[in-house]
């Protein structure tokens, strides 16, 4: 059914509004994409169709469509992974406005990538239309973690840096994280966690070169601790029935963290883990393959 020619009058002179929102997000992403409404079935589901009938235009192009375009423009600005994900996502390249009854997450607007497009959710009374233009949303990462985990990991590299760095200068060679290790950490923080995962690890980064290059003053344990972490790499390793939060070992040639729970991150501050390269019975830490475990270290440690 035809819209009313009044909303059909509001509609054409606010087209501008709609174009230049067009443009807005074809600069910001090098691309055109379509904001697109459904007038028949939007006036069939807000609160007061005659209203809204009468001023169609500058509800839905001169505010709606425009505050879309200054989002998108404000999150790709942010940075290059979220206009990468941006693109990515909406293969469609659209974006379909929609009013329903109830908006998910007791919302009153709300932006969803589904179907390879990007839909907007308003709600029938179109409330807080004003949020359009600076309202985040979950965009799909590609990968395990999640936008904001990225960002955050993204962040927080200067800390990585500064942990390898320091671990660097006091024993001499380049270290590194152990990717898959980590993945299994993100998996456990972040239900809870997940939008401060880069903070966590490098706190627990820091903490470990920190106790490193206290420990390591002593030329005796720096010694035999380089000798025992020939691989320079860090490992963590998640087991829920430890018996502290946190516990240091040497497994082939790695420094291996194992802990429990996503708490005590500083426990690794002041691990002592000199008592681990104590040698006058290395062999009493030792499993029959030649790696020391968290076992024969709870043995070891009942001989001093």
């Amino acid at each position: 059914m035809p819209l009313p020619l009044p909303a059909r009058k509001n509609l054409k002179e606010h087209e501008q509004f709609l174009a230049d929102a067009h443009t807005k997000i074809k600069n910001v992403l090098g691309l055109e994409w379509t904001i697109e409404f459904d007038f028949e079935a939007i006036l069939a589901a807000v609160s007061d169709p005659k209203w809204v009938g009468g001023d169609l235009g500058d509800l839905f192009y001169k505010r709606v469509a425009v505050f879309i375009g200054e989002n998108i423009e404000r999150l790709s600005n942010k940075d290059s992974s979220i206009k990468e994900s941006l693109i990515a996502n909406n293969t469609n390249k659209k974006v379909v406005v929609s009013i329903v009854a109830k908006v998910p997450n007791s919302s009153y607007w709300q932006y969803v990538f589904e179907n390879g497009s990007l839909s907007v959710y308003g709600c029938p009374s179109l409330a807080n239309m004003d949020t359009v233009k600076y309202l985040d949303f979950e965009i799909p990462s590609g990968s395990i973690y999640s936008m904001k985990a990225l960002l955050n990991i993204k962040s927080v590299k200067p800390k990585y840096d500064e942990a390898f760095a320091t671990l660097k200068k006091v024993t001499s060679a380049d270290w590194t994280l152990d990717q898959a290790s980590v993945d299994e950490f993100y998996g456990v923080a972040k239900e809870k966690y997940d939008t401060i995962i880069g903070d966590l690890v490098a706190e627990v980064l820091l903490a470990v070169a920190f106790n490193v290059e206290t420990r390591g003053k002593e030329e005796m344990v720096l010694e035999a601790f380089n000798e025992a972490t020939s691989n320079h790499t860090i490992v963590f390793r998640y087991v829920k029935e430890s018996p502290s939060y946190w516990i240091w070992s040497f497994d082939n040639g790695s420094l291996v963290l194992t802990y429990r729970a996503i708490t005590n991150l500083s426990d690794n501050k002041y691990h002592d883990f000199e008592k681990l390269l104590w040698t006058t019975d290395r062999k009493a830490c030792e499993n029959r393959g030649g790696h020391w475990k968290v076992q024969e270290f709870e043995i070891a440690m009942n001989m001093f």
